[in-house]
């Protein structure tokens, strides 16, 4: 159970993946030999026009996190800089003396 089995595993997976990837890829292209020129053309734009409609989706789906982001109701919310715990209203630590336990 050292580094090596656990790199072997990892390079097993890794060549199954591989295979599995091949055969798809074979298996796509033996169906799509059986499509007449139309069809391939037609599933062609089809897919196209998908893809606009995935990127125009996404785009909207941003811009409305984005918006959500900028305009949410900040009068709601805790002003952060009145807190009086914060290091401006701390005293220095230049000043303090026997910082180190005061040995000479």
């Amino acid at each position: 159970m050292g580094i090596k089995d656990f790199l072997d595993r990892i390079k097993q997976k890794n060549e199954m993946v591989k295979q599995l990837e091949t055969q798809d890829r074979a298996e796509n292209r033996v169906q799509e030999k059986k499509l007449s020129a139309n069809e391939r053309t037609l599933n062609k734009i089809l897919k196209e026009k998908r893809e606009e409609l995935i990127t125009k989706e996404l785009e909207k789906y941003g811009k409305q996190k984005q918006d959500e982001y900028w305009h949410k109701d900040m009068i709601s919310q805790k002003y952060i800089f009145k807190e009086t715990s914060n290091l401006m209203h701390q005293p220095s630590l230049l000043k303090q003396k026997k910082m180190f336990g005061g040995r000479k």
